[in-house]
């Protein structure tokens, strides 16, 4: 960067893309692991917790990498123009295409607006994501798509 080489990370992918992406793939294991795990009444608290915190560090990851890495989010040309690989799975040889914007943008939504039923309001430990992490991380989304109502409500 100081000698304003063209590469700055020479042969080396970029170090957000790659960070992102393994906390994306840890939250895809923990939904799987999940899916095969019945709570019982009494750790349905704690489930939800575990559920919500994934989806939230998913949608947190996703939201990081589109911005970095797509065009700003314009209603106009938001369906065409393309955006970054969504994963939803664990699995490493899943073929990933570059979907538009709106679309990483919807599941951004749709896994942030579970993670908010989902998230306790007061956590056990304050790095942990709760029901406030995700109101915020919602209004920031919204306020970066320009929905200015939802921005407010959720803020």
């Amino acid at each position: 960067m100081y000698i304003w080489a063209p590469d700055i990370y020479g042969s080396q992918p970029s170090p957000e893309w790659r960070n992102e992406y393994e906390k994306i793939y840890y939250a895809n294991a923990v939904l799987e692991t999940l899916e095969k795990i019945t709570p019982s009444a009494a750790t349905a608290d704690q489930y939800n917790a575990v559920k919500g915190s994934a989806l939230f560090f998913r949608a947190a990851g996703h939201y990081h990498l589109v911005s970095l890495f797509a065009k700003q989010y314009q209603e106009g040309s938001a369906a065409t123009d393309l955006g970054i690989p969504i994963k939803t799975s664990a699995d490493i040889n899943e073929v990933l295409v570059r979907p538009s914007v709106k679309v990483v943008y919807d599941q951004i939504l749709a896994d942030l607006t579970e993670a908010k039923q989902l998230l306790p309001v007061n956590v056990v430990a304050k790095t942990r994501p709760s029901k406030v992490a995700a109101e915020g991380l919602l209004a920031d989304v919204y306020l970066t798509m320009g929905n200015y109502d939802l921005a407010l409500d959720n803020a």
